[in-house]
């Protein structure tokens, strides 16, 4: 079962990368997904505090970030 809502927003400032908001379910905003320089990929940053995540939502995050990633790497 998926918890998790990802819609694209749209290309970063640079245009190199995109960016995507994450709900839950019920269309809570959690957060969103963009590149980090720094790092070389894709990381989940969260809008504010208090946020909880299980095991489960924790394992869709990771594989959404990894596979932005690799696309991403693809594409260079």
């Amino acid at each position: 079962m998926k918890y998790l809502v990802f819609d694209l927003d749209g290309p970063s400032d640079s245009g190199k990368t995109n960016i995507w908001s994450i709900y839950s379910r019920d269309r809570l905003l959690l957060g969103e997904v963009r590149w980090h320089g720094p790092w070389r990929k894709y990381v989940f940053r969260t809008t504010e505090a208090g946020v909880m995540f299980d095991g489960g939502c924790l394992r869709e995050i990771i594989e959404f970030c990894e596979s932005r990633t690799e696309e991403h790497k693809e594409k260079a």
